[in-house]
């Protein structure tokens, strides 16, 4: 067969769609190429301008170009795909933080709910603000996001150490820790820090300080209901004490000093040194993918950072990409803000009704016990209390 006659990387069997397709395109790359280096050779306007330099230096220009050209034209829509993919991500980011925003209006809401200074028909029970945490954007007895609120949020993601994280709470709405978190004067729990510079801002901090009016209702009735059960409760938790083995649980094997007091314990020599040498190689392992994941974070910065200070190292990447997120965040904030009253215009805002109704059976277990508690004391089983 003559050398004109092998078959081309197309017909290779051996070779899958993706190979073929890359084939192909790498082949009008080269030839766009060459179009794009005539172009530059022949045409006037690029003539002129290459007159005034060393004839040498323009056809490296010009075979440099061509190349960097037909780069950009075989590649350039994946990357405006990827850069709108990654502007989409930092708004879908903010869209979190406006709900940060409704998260404070809904428990202010909640205080005054439960001092019995307004009536809100859409809640019945304390519950209720639990549930309506899990689809707040789409609250309908708090008002709409407004743009005084949102800059608002914004001065607060300007602050220095800002934390995000909701620490040891694991609700918005969680009103008894909460409380007990903001008349804790010995400082060891930690109060909501966006719920804290709301506070400031539009003095709501007296919201703090209501009565649980309804709240001690229902526990009043709740208590009745229990104690009724009790007996019952109480002959259960016998028989499983009786039933159940009492002997202590077992440490997880992730538990470092367990795995370590077992391996030396009862197993030998061999598994000991490659324990000891998996317990070496792996020491930073825990920390290796959260550093990694700060560090490819702040490769993509579009402008310079200064790295936070500190005396651990990683410590101080990862305060500096915290820092770099927040600002990102405050960035998009004004983007997502004008997509949320978009979608809010239309009446389309993203719902999470299935999370909220997720909570509908525990809300029952609430609800029955309260009923029940008001049955017992010869009043109506509703909740007009």
């Amino acid at each position: 067969m003559a050398d004109n006659d092998k078959p081309t990387p197309e017909d290779d069997s051996s070779l899958n769609d993706y190979q073929k397709e890359e084939i192909k395109k790498t082949r009008e790359q080269a030839g766009f190429q060459k179009q794009i280096e005539h172009e530059l050779a022949t045409e006037e306007r690029f003539q002129k301008y290459f007159e005034g330099f060393n004839s040498e230096s323009v056809k490296s220009f010009i075979t440099s170009y061509a190349q960097k050209k037909a780069y950009w034209y075989r590649f350039g829509n994946f990357w405006i795909e990827q850069n709108e993919a990654e502007d989409l991500q930092w708004i879908n980011e903010a869209e979190i933080h406006l709900s940060y925003i409704q998260q404070k209006k809904l428990f202010d809401a909640q205080c005054l709910w439960r001092a019995e200074k307004i009536t809100i028909p859409e809640v019945e029970i304390c519950f209720d603000f639990e549930m309506w945490e899990r689809d707040v954007m789409n609250c309908p007895f708090i008002e709409p996001v407004n743009e005084n609120e949102v800059e608002l949020y914004v001065q607060y993601l300007s602050q220095n150490n800002v934390d995000l994280e909701l620490g040891w709470m694991e609700s918005w709405q969680d009103y008894h820790e909460i409380k007990e978190a903001y008349n804790d004067v010995s400082d060891t729990r930690n109060f909501p820090e966006w719920y804290d510079f709301y506070n400031g801002r539009m003095g709501t901090s007296t919201y703090m300080l209501l009565p649980d009016i309804r709240g001690e209702k229902e526990e009043f009735y709740d208590g009745l209901s229990r104690e009724k059960e009790k007996p019952e409760r109480d002959a259960k938790q016998k028989e499983w004490d009786r039933i159940r083995d009492k002997r202590p649980h077992l440490k997880s094997i992730y538990d470092k000093e367990l795995l370590e007091y077992f391996v030396r314990t009862f197993d030998n020599k061999q598994t000991q040194e490659y324990f000891e040498a998996d317990k070496r190689y792996n020491r930073v392992s825990g920390d290796e993918e959260s550093l990694q994941e700060d560090i490819d974070f702040l490769l993509k910065a579009d402008e310079p950072i200064a790295i936070s200070g500190h005396h651990d190292w990683k410590e101080a990447v990862h305060k500096t990409a915290e820092q770099y997120r927040l600002k990102k965040i405050a960035e998009y904030l004004p983007a997502a803000f004008e997509q949320y009253q978009l979608n809010l215009s239309m009446g389309i805002l993203p719902s999470n009704k299935e999370a909220r109704q997720n909570y509908d059976t525990i809300r029952k277990i609430w609800a029955d016990y309260i009923l029940n508690g008001r049955e017992i004391n010869g009043e109506p089983r509703d909740f007009n209390f």
